[in-house]
């Protein structure tokens, strides 16, 4: 005789709220209050679509989002971040402190969209919000920057693997911030941060100290690529400016960053140092091109050491003889070589306001083919264009050889996606897109964590029309990004949906 089966209530509730949390909802939302709660409701797998306008808030403090785990993405409707504006009631003005606040929740994705105009933070991170992407984001004016990470040493819990791409962050003045403390990225104990793709400007404090872009507090393995930094006081820093006692991941005191890269970044006219090491141990500095900042490249401290190779450096007339690399208070060298004193010939254009300096080489710079060889560390350059055109890889952030036409930043792309076919897709997607000149594309689909699902192509592409396929079949279902470059140039990135 068989048994009965018995199925609980409980248990169906459960069953049917499992399906209700794995199902993709697309929420759209025009209003302050409706963002509000979307977000504050979110359940996995949604994608929240913010309508064109400007958003001010002036009724709450913060934004603030607690214990809601993801996937979750919010995003512009247009994908053009000047579109969609979150806004507080300016820098001064404590009525709205931090526009993004987000706690104990993993797995967000914000993208195409401008945060600005708070007292504190355009977005913070804390306790176990791990695995955040901010990308395609406008972060400006807010008082103390665009981005803080911070972390509970009591129960250890930390912020790991955030990843802020191609977003503007700093300030709308020259003279920047006004707060105690100014940073564009700030991320204190936290492991695993990607920093790629940004601009910082103007990140300032009227002279006293401020930092573009740093990790600290036994922080671990940042990756600060590909950014441009102009007008800022220090540009890179694994270590910045000390921490507190009692802020140190896991209590370790011993160093503020261990293992860190900084390659393929552009410094200009930074009032202090370019790229600052303090107590950071085993880090490397490769390929970076610096104009004109007042103390180059600096090691400091017993507790640094680092590899420091491939940098070019003009000095700023300012201190015409400072050193292209330095070391400061017994800072260590694993290894120094393949940096240059660069000239002004060495450059398409040396001269003019930050904005109209070109820093691409010239076909008669003593830097082309003159860097050491550092393997798969620096794969590609500034603008994602493969390393290794000529003999050998070439000193400082550009590497030469690469057609013309990629530099023209503005005029690769002829309307960016054509079409997306079908979806949502089941066993194939299409991407078409036309070029507008030679470019090297390089075209990506990510998951709602910034996780790279698959490269589609990378590869040097000729003007006119182009059509790539993506086989669906063998990835989860779910919602997934796509991103076009061209010649280094975020173009497009759209919202992929893989059905079953």
């Amino acid at each position: 005789m068989k048994r009965p089966i018995y199925i609980s209530v409980i248990t169906i509730i459960i069953f049917i709220l499992s399906l209700q949390m794995s199902r993709a909802r697309i929420v759209e939302v025009a209003s302050y209050q409706e963002i509000l709660a979307a977000c504050l409701s979110a359940l996995p797998n949604d994608t929240i679509i913010i309508a064109s306008g400007v958003y001010t808030i002036n009724d709450r403090w913060k934004l603030h989002i607690d214990g809601r785990p993801g996937p979750v993405l919010v995003k512009g409707a247009t994908g053009n971040p000047e579109d969609v504006v979150i806004r507080g009631l300016g820098v001064d003005n404590d009525a709205m402190g931090i526009n993004f606040e987000l706690n104990n929740c993993p797995n967000w994705t914000f993208e195409s969209l401008t945060a600005k105009d708070s007292y504190y933070h355009a977005f913070k991170f804390d306790l176990g919000s791990k695995d955040c992407t901010l990308r395609n984001i406008i972060m400006l004016d807010n008082g103390e920057g665009g981005v803080k990470g911070t972390s509970n040493t009591a129960v250890g819990i930390y912020p790991d693997r955030l990843l802020v791409e191609d977003c503007l962050i700093g300030f709308t003045i020259p003279t920047g911030g006004n707060r105690g403390n100014v940073q564009g990225v700030d991320g204190v104990g936290v492991n695993d941060w990607i920093i790629r793709g940004n601009t910082f400007i103007n990140v300032q404090r009227n002279g006293q100290p401020a930092y573009a872009c740093f990790t600290k507090g036994n922080s671990s393995n940042t990756i600060i690529e590909n950014n441009l930094f102009i007008n800022c006081l220090v540009g890179a820093s694994f270590g910045g400016g000390g921490s507190s006692w009692n802020i140190y991941r896991d209590n370790n005191r011993e160093f503020e960053h261990s293992n860190g890269i900084i390659r393929n970044n552009v410094f200009i006219r930074c009032t202090d140092a370019a790229v600052y090491i303090n107590k950071a141990d085993n880090c490397k500095v490769y390929n970076n091109t610096v104009f004109e900042c007042e103390l180059t490249i600096q090691l400091r401290f017993p507790q640094t050491s680092g590899y420091v190779r491939n940098n070019l450096v003009l000095r700023s007339p300012n201190n015409p003889y400072e050193e292209i690399v330095r070391s400061r208070d017994g800072g260590v060298f694993l290894a120094k070589e393949g940096n240059m004193a660069a000239t002004y010939t060495d450059f398409v254009r040396a001269n003019g306001s930050n904005k109209e300096i070109d820093l691409h080489l010239v076909e008669t710079s003593a830097a082309i083919d003159a860097g050491v060889d550092v393997g798969p560390d620096v794969e590609y350059d500034h603008n994602w264009n493969p390393r290794y055109a000529g003999n050998a890889i070439d000193v400082g952030a550009y590497e030469f050889g690469v057609p013309a036409s990629v530099k023209l930043l503005n005029r690769l792309i002829d309307k960016g996606i054509v079409k997306i076919y079908p979806n949502p897709a089941s066993e194939y997607l299409a991407i078409d897109f036309s070029l507008a000149s030679d470019a090297h594309v390089r075209l990506a689909v990510y998951d709602l964590s910034g996780n790279e699902a698959e490269i589609l192509i990378s590869d040097l592409l000729a003007a006119g029309e182009h059509s790539i396929n993506w086989n669906t079949a063998n990835v989860a279902a779910g919602t997934y990004i796509y991103k076009l470059r061209a010649g280094g140039k975020i173009t497009k990135t759209g919202t992929i949906v893989v059905e079953r």
